[in-house]
């Protein structure tokens, strides 16, 4: 004979479990499920443990709006982002909702441009989305007056931003910091390990933050290795495969060519690589290539890319959490999350075993 979890479980899409059928088989009211699903200590462990169980057995997922209605407070968080590279997206969006899933809070994704009148937009947020809070990635992170509008319209943010990390005394705990000047002062040194001195730089806008900190890093490099700054190596383009590949052949056609060419991010890294081939140029052999990120680019080029692996999907974590912790009025300590890029050596350096 079939179970009330069976029937509700074989139902499937058709009905949901409410809150209704979460306090039925657990036995307890609907306001003492409603107070575990907002993590509120009054409740003992052994009611909290049978409405957990019951929630888990009917796979009970609460409803966001409703929630927000019942208690006055939104379970709603909003993620604003200006970047088009579908893989930093996806990224993004796996990141916060692993975090925001377990803490039964939904996620708005708002892809938007700074240049769109941002004062409707966080309107928008306020009063129709009624979000909890906001994670901004660039170049909203990185704008105070966007900043401040937000916070006299008392919404919650957390911003991730490219920058070292801070020392103690100007501790920022609505950020996530990720260290873009080390990723690219490691690379820019292991050229330099392999022997390159002709090294030129392909950066994205100087707009954003993480591109400043990128060239720095690469600058610091240069000059810890006493190489003079190769002006004539360094331009200034877009983060894109085209981009990289009209550069890199620009580049790559002059009488002084560079035998290494550093590349603002991995889309761009592989825009060079394609640019190498158009000349029949071996890589490492000719030019060796690096990029930035260890996007999905970095792996599917053949010789794969030498480039920083920054992990998208964790930093999105850091964030998410983060801003939970600081629309719950967390009392506990919290610590300034900051995210360090690591290198990853493949055969566009290195060449094969």
């Amino acid at each position: 004979m079939a179970t009330y979890i069976d029937l509700l479980t074989a139902i499937g899409d058709v009905l949901r479990a409410t809150i209704d059928d979460v306090a039925a088989l657990a036995g307890v009211s609907i306001k003492t499920v409603s107070r575990v699903m907002n993590k509120e200590a009054s409740v003992r462990e052994t009611t909290k443990d049978r409405v957990l169980k019951a929630v888990d057995e009917l796979n009970y997922r609460p409803n966001a709006a409703a929630r927000s209605f019942a208690s006055k407070h939104s379970f709603t968080i909003a993620c604003l982002y200006q970047n088009p590279n579908a893989y930093y997206v996806t990224d993004l969006q796996t990141g916060l909702l692993n975090v925001l899933r377990k803490n039964n809070y939904e996620l708005v994704i708002h892809p938007t441009s700074f240049e769109d009148n941002w004062q409707d937009l966080i309107s928008s947020l306020k009063n129709q989305a009624r979000v909890a809070g906001v994670v901004l990635t660039s170049p909203f992170s990185e704008h105070p007056e966007f900043l401040a509008a937000l916070e006299k319209a008392q919404i919650h943010y957390v911003k991730i931003i490219s920058a070292p990390p801070p020392s103690e005394e100007s501790a920022d705990l609505s950020s996530v910091f990720v260290d873009d000047f080390d990723g690219a002062r490691q690379v820019t040194k292991h050229l330099i390990e392999l022997g390159h001195r002709q090294i030129a730089f392909i950066k994205g806008s100087m707009d954003h933050y993480s591109t400043q900190q990128r060239y720095a890093g690469y600058l610091s490099a240069l000059s810890e290795a006493a190489i003079p700054e190769p002006s004539s190596l360094i331009v200034s383009t877009e983060y894109t495969f085209d981009s990289g590949q009209k550069t890199a052949l620009e580049l790559l056609s002059r009488s002084h060519k560079p035998s290494a060419i550093l590349a603002g991010n991995d889309e761009m890294a592989a825009g060079v690589l394609s640019a190498a081939r158009k000349l029949s140029l071996n890589c490492p052999g000719d030019l060796a290539i690096a990029g930035f990120e260890n996007s999905p680019f970095s792996k599917q080029s053949w010789p794969r890319l030498t480039t920083v692996h920054q992990n998208n999907i964790y930093i999105a974590e850091l964030a998410a959490q983060r801003l939970l912790d600081i629309v719950s009025q967390s009392n506990k300590e919290l610590p300034t999350l900051c995210y360090n890029p690591r290198i990853i050596k493949r055969e566009s350096t290195l060449g094969e075993d």
